[in-house]
């Protein structure tokens, strides 16, 4: 083994990291929203100024702008809430342990280990690194959230941010392939 993370999470710790990334996700859909409001605006100067009269067409921009600033917000609430709904334990222990060409990932439960998986870097379908948090799927719909601040010192740390770093590049590149 060349790095061990421990990484315990309990319910509302994940509901906040989830909602997080899904904001942060999104983001390009409130900047859109604000273009069409800003759209919106010179519709309404450009009626102004000419004195024409199409104000149903001004409404357009204003409304879509209204979705898609809210759709982040609205996606948040519905995936923290898809996400946690099933959950019965309040607190999530697992270790990840990183090989050279795989990682394993360990699932706690107490002091008993109830779940363990190899997942080879190569397989991995997605990886997302942020400031406290990094995500690592093993399939579109199944991912893992890892503490940053679970490695036992600050080498291990930088060394598998670098790894994390390069596989989100691998990962990209596979993804875009599979579109």
């Amino acid at each position: 083994m060349l790095y061990k993370n421990i990484t315990v999470l309990d319910i509302k710790e994940i509901k906040k990291v989830i909602g997080r990334i899904v904001v942060t996700q999104t983001r390009k859909m409130i900047v859109f929203g604000l273009i069409l409001i800003a759209l919106g605006i010179a519709l309404l100067v450009n009626q102004y100024i000419n004195q024409i009269d199409y104000s149903w067409f001004n409404i357009v921009p204003f409304v879509f702008a209204i979705i898609f600033i809210s759709l982040p917000f609205i996606f948040k609430i519905i995936v923290v809430r898809n996400k946690t709904k099933h959950v019965v334990d309040t607190k999530f222990s697992y270790i990840f342990e990183f090989y050279e060409n795989e990682m394993v990932i360990k699932e706690k439960k107490g002091n008993k280990i109830i779940d363990r998986i190899t997942v080879k870097y190569l397989e991995l379908t997605r990886v997302e690194r942020y400031k406290d948090y990094s995500f690592v799927f093993i399939n579109p719909s199944n991912g893992y959230i890892i503490r940053n601040d679970g490695f036992e010192n600050e080498i291990q740390q930088d060394a598998v941010m670098t790894l994390f770093d390069y596989l989100k590049k691998k990962t990209k590149k596979k993804r875009g392939r599979m579109q």
